[in-house]
């Protein structure tokens, strides 16, 4: 198993402890967020253009619009574990939902572009294409401020016309890709 395997499964069985000491169904919340910031580790899965998968860090940023509604930016980096492409993906959109007691359910939708940079460098130049990224948002908050967070969604990629070295493959088209992360959260 991978480190990052080994990171998301230690997350999720620590997960449960994030209901302890978080405020219960009925008592009062303090939804005057002015930002949110978070870090988190994502998993992207494209497929036959790499075998062995992708894990990345990365960093979140949020800042409330309406209730329970809230721009949000992301930026992660993706290494694979052969070392031979890197992905920097950045999105900005709208995530949506509510917040019940110790639990946030949301929807998010978030237009952005990835980039591809492809060892050894300079064969074949780095590309950068649109991206577009849509799936759930589930928190588990530890206390007011902070928060466990669990995205699962797609990433959907137009490549247009594109070869990739190591994978003798033409993409021409649309593709979407599983997308999962869990990160911690800090609301100010």
């Amino acid at each position: 198993m991978s480190g990052c395997g080994i990171a998301m499964l230690v997350s999720l069985l620590l997960a449960p402890m994030s209901l302890v000491n978080a405020p219960g169904p009925g008592e009062p919340s303090n939804d005057s967020t002015t930002i949110e910031l978070g870090a988190a580790l994502s998993a992207l899965d494209l497929g036959s253009l790499s075998g062995s998968g992708y894990c990345s860090y990365g960093v979140r940023l949020g800042y409330p619009w309406r209730s329970h509604v809230l721009f949000e930016g992301e930026y992660s980096h993706y290494v694979d574990r052969l070392d031979d492409y890197s992905h920097s993906l950045f999105l900005a959109g709208l995530r949506g939902g509510i917040r019940r007691g110790k639990l946030g359910a949301f929807i998010k939708l978030q237009p952005g572009m990835i980039r591809f940079v492809e060892t050894p460098y300079p064969h074949p130049p780095p590309f950068s294409k649109f991206a577009f990224a849509a799936g759930g948002v589930v928190e588990a908050h530890l206390d007011p401020h902070v928060y466990l967070r669990f995205d699962l969604g797609y990433l959907i990629i137009r490549f247009g016309n594109v070869s990739f070295h190591r994978a003798p493959l033409r993409r021409s088209s649309t593709s979407r890709y599983p997308l999962w992360s869990i990160g911690i959260g800090i609301r100010h």
